[in-house]
């Protein structure tokens, strides 16, 4: 513990609210545009991250895979329910793919600054890992996470029914691959993937900037 570098903590809060709030508020936006307004008359349309802000998913486990409080939606206020679903599942993705894209501009021009802006390459690069280790939960395709709301946008009521019962159980199988350490390897199979492949990305976006 006494080698432990608290500064990477402190470098990681920006990173992570910007990148949770984000999310939060492109999803309020996709609801807006498909009808429903319910999270905007509550106050969640803004960058400030205090109302978003979830005790135990946004403070106590950021490191793991953060979160904030459930965007407030009602589907049935919707023009087109099945496109609102699924483009608010896709809107969280989007703002954090831009932003892992900001991320990495940030560092590629950071890097040309030498030691001076070594907290801000640090922080970057932590803005990179946040961003990606989001969109790999974000599409994992069971409820209530982004990548099950999308595919149940596609189904039919036959199917849909059905599959909405992995809400129930999904969080917990989740949380058990993270804290159990022999389950932790298939964890680890689902996400590297996924993270390599947008870590070149923003390794390439870097390097044209060193």
């Amino acid at each position: 513990m006494g080698d432990f570098d608290w500064t990477i903590i402190l470098l990681a809060v920006v990173p992570v609210l910007f990148a949770l709030t984000v999310q939060a508020v492109a999803q309020v936006l996709a609801a807006r545009h498909y009808g429903d307004s319910t999270a905007v008359q509550m106050g969640r349309l803004t960058l400030n991250p205090v109302p978003h802000i979830d005790l135990i998913g946004t403070i106590v486990l950021p490191l793991f895979s953060g979160w904030v409080k459930p965007v407030p939606i009602n589907y049935g206020n919707m023009r087109n329910i099945r496109m609102g679903l699924r483009m608010v599942a896709a809107s969280g993705w989007i703002a954090n793919f831009l932003m892992l894209i900001v991320w990495a501009l940030i560092c590629g021009i950071s890097l040309n600054f030498g030691a001076a802006a070594e907290p801000v390459v640090k922080m970057a690069g932590i803005g990179i890992v946040v961003n990606i280790v989001l969109l790999a939960f974000g599409f994992i395709p069971l409820l209530p996470y982004a990548g099950g709301r999308f595919i149940d946008s596609f189904l039919s009521a036959k199917y849909s029914i059905p599959f909405q019962k992995t809400a129930v159980w999904s969080g917990w199988l989740i949380l058990a691959l993270i804290v159990i350490q022999p389950l932790r390897p298939i964890l680890m199979m689902y996400i590297m993937p996924i993270y390599s492949f947008f870590n070149a990305i923003a390794q390439f976006i870097i390097k044209l900037f060193v």
